[in-house]
């Protein structure tokens, strides 16, 4: 009796030798760090806001309402000490102010 395995079954059936075919034996791992959000309710006249941790390679992706910033252009980030935080400021423009109610959400990994 020939066992089939789901790979068999998925071939159809198909048989080696009086064996059921199966798919190679395979064996990977992938590394994914933990990764943090932090979101902030935007209070009146807040432009800066800062990580809960340390952030691994100063990498943060900045949203506002949902929306990817950029930065340079709609924000400055650097790290700051105590405790190795990372700061983002978003800059003041006339055209699309930080407003009360606005959300800004920061992932980052540590």
């Amino acid at each position: 009796m020939i066992r089939r395995s789901f790979f068999s079954a998925l071939l159809g059936g198909a048989t080696v030798k009086g064996v059921a075919a199966q798919a190679p034996a395979q064996s990977f791992t992938m590394y994914l760090p933990d990764r943090i959000r932090d979101d902030f309710a935007v209070a009146e006249g807040q432009v800066s806001f800062r990580t809960q941790g340390p952030v691994r390679s100063n990498y943060v992706e900045v949203y506002r309402n949902g929306l990817l910033q950029r930065a340079g252009a709609d924000y400055t980030g650097a790290t700051v000490s105590n405790p190795s935080a990372y700061q983002v400021t978003f800059f003041t423009s006339p055209l699309a102010p930080l407003m009360t109610g606005d959300y800004v959400t920061l992932f980052y990994y540590r």
